[in-house]
Parts: C-alpha cells; sequence; structure tokens
C-alpha cells in the first residue's frame, strides 16, 4: 500500500513540475500561440516533417499570441506542412539539410504548421495556387 501511494505522489509531482531546469538562469519561452513567418536553416526531414533551426523572425500575424517571438531565435523547431495546402507539401520535399527558406507557420501544439508560400516559393514549384 506504501509503495502505491509512494508512486502516486510522485506521478503527480512530476505532473505538478512545469519545466525541467536546464542550467539556464530563466527557461526559454514556450513557442505557444506563434503566429507569424519565421527565417531557418533546414537541419533534418523525416517524413513530411522539417527540423528547422529559426534564424529569425520576419513577421508576426495579427493572431500571434506569443510574447517574445524572438525568443525562437536560435530554437529547433519541428515544421509539419499544411494538409490544406499541397504546394507546401512541394516545396518541403524540394528543401534539403543546410538549405535557408522563410516559413509562414502557425504554432500547434508541440509542431509549427507551415500555412502557405510566399509569392517566390510559388513561382519555384510552379504553383497554380492562389493565395488567400
Amino acid at each position: 500500500m506504501r509503495m502505491r501511494v509512494a508512486m502516486a505522489v510522485l506521478a503527480v509531482a512530476a505532473f505538478a513540475v512545469p519545466a525541467a531546469w536546464t542550467g539556464e538562469d530563466k527557461p526559454k519561452e514556450s513557442a505557444g500561440g506563434f503566429a507569424g513567418m519565421i527565417a531557418g536553416k533546414v537541419l533534418s526531414k523525416d517524413g513530411g516533417k522539417l527540423v528547422v533551426e529559426v534564424t529569425g523572425v520576419e513577421k508576426t500575424w495579427k493572431h500571434n499570441k506569443m510574447e517574445n517571438p524572438g525568443s525562437l531565435v536560435g530554437r529547433e523547431v519541428v515544421i509539419l506542412p499544411s494538409k490544406k495546402a499541397k504546394n507546401v507539401a512541394r516545396l518541403a520535399e524540394m528543401l534539403k539539410p543546410g538549405d535557408t527558406e522563410s516559413f509562414d507557420v502557425r504554432q500547434d501544439g508541440k509542431l509549427m504548421v507551415w500555412l502557405e508560400l510566399t509569392g517566390p516559393q510559388r513561382e519555384r514549384v510552379g504553383d497554380g495556387e492562389k493565395k488567400r
């Protein structure tokens, strides 16, 4: 019985601690609520997902909820092409590790969703899709 109580206390404690200490004075802000354009370098590809190092925040959209979008710079994010924009997936397939690109993204849980292409990106994939 005591073992069960101890395990329950440990489980509750694990959920009660919001983040593990990483050695930094202040934890980096979560990407929660981010919506905008980021610049980044493709580090790797896994299936349809891209792992990207954010090199800059180019714009934020009015529905952005992240207080400090600049805190994304230097972080690695996972970007998943939107299922609604087939040409985004086409460009994602063309990218290789080491490529730099701009991404119109919104945060969705732990992932960033790549929403649409810029004009020059649409030209690169031979896109017939109109910008929303």
